[in-house]
């Protein structure tokens, strides 16, 4: 009767269920995998979109910036421009806003006098601000 319920592909409720148990492992280790490719295909596609391309207009904001900042002897490691402002980061974390409507040369210029005073006085700001008449410099 054995050979014959195994001709016939009837098995045992005990061979069922380890056939269910294999099938699940099967199952469950095929979606984990699944869930690993599709994570990694959203990390990438997420990555190369936050890559935005920068304007030509923009572009020539960041050099001038970078070629000022240069001949001032700041060292900028970010620059963001935003629609009413630019944001530097310094070497030493300081954050500083520029407005786009003035001269950016003269406020890199007030920026240099700022952070050479700081050394002067032992000081380390944090955030500079040289969109207004008088630049406001948080310690």
């Amino acid at each position: 009767m054995t050979n014959l319920n195994r001709q016939l592909g009837i098995y045992s409720s005990q061979k069922r269920n380890q056939l269910r148990q294999i099938l699940t492992i099967l199952i469950i280790i095929s979606l984990v995998i699944l869930l690993i490719l599709i994570g990694q295909q959203i990390y990438f596609w997420l990555k190369n979109n936050q890559k935005q391309l920068i304007s030509p207009q923009e572009e020539a904001i960041v050099v001038t910036i970078s070629r000022i900042a240069q001949e001032h002897s700041l060292s900028v490691t970010k620059i963001e421009e935003r629609p009413d402002m630019i944001i530097l980061l310094l070497d030493d974390s300081v954050e500083v806003l520029l407005d786009k409507k003035k001269a950016i040369a003269a406020q890199l210029t007030a920026l240099q006098l700022i952070v050479n005073q700081d050394k002067i006085n032992g000081r380390k700001a944090k955030k500079i601000d040289l969109r207004f008449n008088n630049p406001i410099v948080v310690y």
